[in-house]
């Protein structure tokens, strides 16, 4: 094989490799644009009390259930509606209108929280106690119960309560 044989060899070599890597690049590149990015959002729920800021000895805690949400998407995410869930036929849906609480559709943007609070002044016993007459009267078992998160992109979020919460419904539901 001369010197010209081998140079045309290594030429053709040379154009079949190029092509090869502009066609993987090509792939690669549909690939990235066409992929959705996943929402994942984090939520906690649980048992808390707000104390006012500032407050005077005389002024009263505000007992409630705090829903606090985070994206943690690149892209923004709207928060439409949130619930209750327990088993896949049992839902309810949570009406917010405490002045503490961020209002719905809330947009969240990476890394920001949306703050659900749903006060039970003066009926902290009393809620527990109807959700669970609910439950009975629907045949659900409280330890299945989640925080259900729904966004405008369709996408639907369960989250278990925090293990305190949680055993308050159960409670409840003992004493029916």
């Amino acid at each position: 094989m001369t010197t010209a044989d081998k140079i045309a060899l290594f030429s053709a070599i040379g154009g079949w490799v190029s092509g090869i890597g502009t066609l993987l690049a090509v792939i690669i590149s549909l690939y990235l644009a066409n992929r959705r990015a996943k929402v994942r959002l984090k939520c906690d729920a649980g048992e808390r009390i707000i104390i006012t800021q500032g407050a005077h000895p005389d002024a009263e805690n505000q007992p409630g259930v705090a829903i606090t949400i985070t994206n943690l998407t690149a892209l923004p995410v709207t928060i439409t509606t949130l619930g209750w869930a327990c088993g896949k036929k049992n839902y309810w849906h949570q009406m917010l209108g405490d002045p503490e609480s961020a209002r719905l559709p809330k947009r969240l943007e990476y890394g920001e929280q949306g703050f659900f609070w749903i006060s039970l002044a003066g009926k902290e016993e009393t809620w527990f106690e109807g959700f669970a007459q609910q439950l009975k009267e629907r045949g659900a078992n409280p330890k299945k119960m989640k925080v259900s998160v729904s966004t405008s992109s369709g996408g639907v979020f369960r989250f278990t309560p925090d293990k305190e919460l949680l055993k308050r419904f159960i409670t409840a539901f003992a004493k029916i």
